[in-house]
């Protein structure tokens, strides 16, 4: 699969981005709600869609500044896709999706 890289700008503050990535209320705010947090290094947040969905990991996480996690289960087309944001007042809310395939 090829990379994909998706930004998107928005006006929050790093505080918001982060919690919209890492909370369950902030993650349903805009994607689906999971199964768990990720607050925590290791979390595993399972994402249930009508024909299933990916269980991300947190491989990295550096409050307020770094979010990475990675498709550890589900579609094969998820398998090993790493989704990173860097919720900092340079580049808020941009949050680069690509294969680690």
């Amino acid at each position: 699969m090829p990379n994909i890289l998706h930004r998107v700008g928005i006006q929050a503050s790093p505080t918001a981005v982060y919690k919209a990535l890492t909370t369950q209320n902030g993650l349903a705010g805009w994607w689906n709600r999971p199964d768990a947090e990720g607050t925590k290094l290791g979390a595993r947040m399972c994402f249930i869609f009508k024909n299933g969905g990916p269980t991300m990991e947190v491989t990295e996480l550096t409050p307020l500044k770094r979010v990475i996690w990675r498709c550890v289960d589900g579609p094969e087309e998820w398998l090993n896709t790493v989704a990173a944001d860097t919720p900092a007042r340079r580049f808020p809310g941009a949050m680069p999706l690509t294969n680690g395939s």
